[in-house]
């Protein structure tokens, strides 16, 4: 595995190895794994030229591409705003790019530090890890809640609700759409399960920290 060796890093991939646990499908989100799965067999070359140079694996960056603009290479990585302008939502402090491999590689490369603590290379197959960097490419609130993370979990029952619906506003009842990172890993294969041997029983979350 790519289990880091402690600290949040190492909580975060904990938390993401003990949910995706005996995770099974969630049928509600077939069709739009389905549009995933023939996007990224249409455009895996793409995905592989980014790969080579930022060393992680394709189908991590196409799963993260999926959820920021559903795979709109006309878009910025970082948060899916239109390429060739300044970007608006955060991150908004890059430069402008016109063509999406090079604002790919940009964005990538600003989390590589996380990619180091996971020990991440492009023939990487650990699940745990790959959702552990996506939940940090989109942000720890999920976590910090206690709750599980939409961005990596939705498609599996492992998620139920719950979704930020814009920056800061949480809410509790919403259902996010979008199938998650574990899910589009599934469906673009050349992954592995994540060994859950030795792992505690989940338990409720008291107070954060």
């Amino acid at each position: 595995t790519n289990a880091p060796e402690g600290g949040l890093t190492r909580r975060v991939y904990d938390s993401n190895r003990i949910r995706m646990s005996g995770a099974l499908p969630d049928a509600r989100y077939d069709g739009a794994l389905d549009a995933f799965e023939a996007h990224w067999l249409a455009h895996k070359a793409r995905y592989e030229t980014v790969a080579a140079q930022v060393n992680l694996p394709a189908e991590l960056i196409a799963a993260i591409h999926w959820r920021e603009s559903s795979g709109d290479f006309g878009t910025y990585l970082h948060q899916g705003d239109p390429l060739g302008k300044q970007a608006v939502n955060v991150p908004n402090d890059i430069p402008i790019f016109n063509e999406w491999e090079p604002a790919a590689v940009h964005a990538l490369n600003m989390k590589q530090g996380i990619q180091d603590r996971l020990g991440l290379e492009q023939d990487s197959t650990d699940v745990a890890a790959m959702a552990t960097y996506a939940e940090f490419y989109n942000g720890l609130g999920y976590f910090q809640q206690g709750r599980e993370s939409p961005y990596a979990l939705a498609g599996t029952d492992a998620y139920s609700r719950g979704k930020y619906t814009s920056d800061g506003s949480f809410s509790a009842t919403t259902r996010d759409r979008q199938p998650g990172i574990v899910s589009m890993l599934g469906r673009a294969g050349s992954v592995s399960n994540t060994d859950t041997s030795g792992l505690p029983t989940p338990m409720p979350v008291l107070r954060i920290g």
